[in-house]
């Protein structure tokens, strides 16, 4: 009764307990939609009093509340969410990126168009609208554009790519928050055709961190995607490579099991000289990473069973020049038991 009420305050109060109501048994007030989604109208068609404005946006916090409400009933409801659109289209129509609370509508208005039943044309304007905050200069829109673009991509992952360049740009802000953000998003964006970009630079955000307990996060998620997306072994060989080497001992050691089950097994095919092509580059590349002062124990122990098995295989260094190498990592090493016995 009181949400008919002619007091837009005491109607804007009633909201707050039938929100919790309707996120406790959505189905028992389904027969509300068509009401919420007039008093929006209204509301966004400026027919509150002025009072309730909020620099010059009507009625801004009520609008939020009406958008949540919404969002909950919408959700997996085709019929509930069609009475829907037309407003939300409105409100990203006239929406007002210039203050801080035009954007919050509008950020709710995405979080809304994401939870109800999907609809081409909602999403388009919902993917236009979260691309402004993506180029934003401000941290905040910025990191509104990535939790917003993370709640899209669930519903449909082709909007991701346009937006990719600008979502990797955001592991180049001075802001952490916003960068652990970022880094959340691209491992959800990443697929076969974008691995190399994608690995590439969360390597690279890797190493410029010091927070061992998020580098070891980091690393065993650029493991994860290079293990299931992979263009080539080759590729694979030397990612790892670079996330051994700068967060080896980080690195849980399945990951170095693998990997030189990988190079013993090779491609999995019958193509033996593909094979051999592998375990040769893996041998030259080791050879060339030991010159590197302080590598981690774990990826001396993989460099050490790799030139001990493959080290003379290809014909290219007597073994004599292998066993020398192997003599100057253990001399090195004293008092690492592991990597010596390796």
């Amino acid at each position: 009764q009181r949400l008919c009420d002619n007091d837009p305050g005491v109607m804007g109060a009633t909201l707050c307990p039938l929100y919790d109501l309707i996120l406790e048994d959505p189905n028992a007030y389904k027969d509300l939609v068509v009401s919420f989604v007039n008093i929006l109208k209204q509301v966004a068609e400026r027919r509150l009093p002025t009072s309730y404005d909020y620099h010059q946006m009507p009625a801004p916090f009520i609008q939020i509340k009406l958008l949540k409400i919404l969002a909950v009933l919408g959700s997996g409801d085709k019929s509930a969410s069609g009475h829907m659109y037309t407003v939300l289209g409105d409100i990203f129509r006239k929406g007002d990126t210039a203050s801080n609370i035009g954007n919050a509508i509008l950020y709710e208005c995405i979080c809304c168009v994401s939870c109800i039943f999907p609809n081409s044309k909602m999403l388009d304007a919902a993917a236009e609208t979260t691309s402004k905050f993506l180029k934003s200069d401000s941290h905040n829109l910025k990191y509104m554009g990535i939790d917003a673009l993370g709640r899209l991509i669930k519903i449909n992952p082709d909007i991701a790519e346009q937006h990719q360049l600008a979502v990797i740009d955001c592991l180049e802000d001075p802001d952490d928050t916003l960068k652990r953000k970022t880094f959340e998003l691209l491992y959800k964006m990443t697929k076969s055709t974008n691995v190399e970009v994608i690995v590439d630079r969360m390597i690279e955000y890797m190493i410029s961190i010091t927070d061992h307990h998020y580098k070891a996060e980091i690393a065993s998620r650029c493991v994860e995607l290079a293990e299931q997306f992979a263009p080539s072994n080759q590729w694979f060989i030397q990612t790892m490579n670079k996330v051994f080497e700068h967060a080896g001992d980080l690195v849980n050691i399945r990951v170095a099991h693998n990997l030189m089950r990988l190079i013993a097994e090779g491609f999995g095919e019958e193509d033996e000289g593909a094979d051999s092509q592998l375990r040769s580059s893996a041998v030259n590349s080791y050879l060339r990473i030991l010159g590197e002062p302080k590598l981690p124990s774990s990826f001396l122990q993989i460099i050490c069973w790799v030139l001990g098995e493959y080290g003379t295989a290809d014909g290219k260094h007597p073994a004599s020049y292998i066993i020398g190498k192997l003599c100057d990592v253990a001399e090195a090493h004293p008092t690492d038991d592991t990597v010596r016995v390796c």
